[in-house]
């Protein structure tokens, strides 16, 4: 006998800080509303890590070499959770959009991906959509100005010329 959890249609929703990811939160609290039987990945894309902590000068020594690396680790995690903390009011406010539309708090749950390289995101998407069983994507067509900043090109469609047997819902 399948679980609930199994005949769950699971979505994965690409969210960010701009206007298109608040329409997103729109569109879906009328479009899955109160219906059941939706399970909604909230992903926080985390934008590349600044060109000043991918790596380091190196050291002289492996002692010291062991030492800058921590270092630059530790700055890494410290702007990483500095991103999830500053995106945290965005996707509090996207839940609190959905629900107010009838979709239940249960159903959604708000993720971070690790930081990309754009040059990788038309793998690591469609890749995260697999390991949660999304067979659906869903993203604001104006969201992640990052990605348009690196490549020239919106994100949404690098994943429609990109993305194969996943359903894109581009919303404008």
């Amino acid at each position: 006998m399948k679980t609930d959890a199994a005949k769950s249609a699971h979505l994965l929703l690409l969210a960010d800080e701009s206007p298109a990811s608040k329409r997103m939160a729109d569109y879906m609290a009328v479009i899955i509303g109160r219906h059941r039987n939706f399970h909604l990945h909230l992903l926080y894309l985390m934008p590349r890590l600044p060109a000043q902590l991918l790596e380091t000068g190196g050291a002289d020594t492996p002692e010291q070499e062991e030492k800058v690396n921590t270092e630059l680790h530790r700055q890494q995690q410290e702007w990483i959770n500095s991103r999830k903390a500053a995106a945290q009011p965005t996707l509090n406010e996207l839940v609190h959009t959905m629900q107010k539309g009838g979709v239940s708090r249960q159903a959604i749950e708000i993720e971070f991906s690790e930081p990309n390289d754009a040059a990788f995101l038309d793998h690591a998407i469609p890749r995260l959509a697999a390991e949660r069983d999304c067979h659906t994507i869903v993203i604001g067509h104006e969201s992640h100005s990052w990605f348009r900043e690196m490549t020239g090109g919106h994100l949404a469609e690098h994943l429609l010329r990109h993305t194969r047997a996943t359903a894109i819902w581009v919303v404008q």
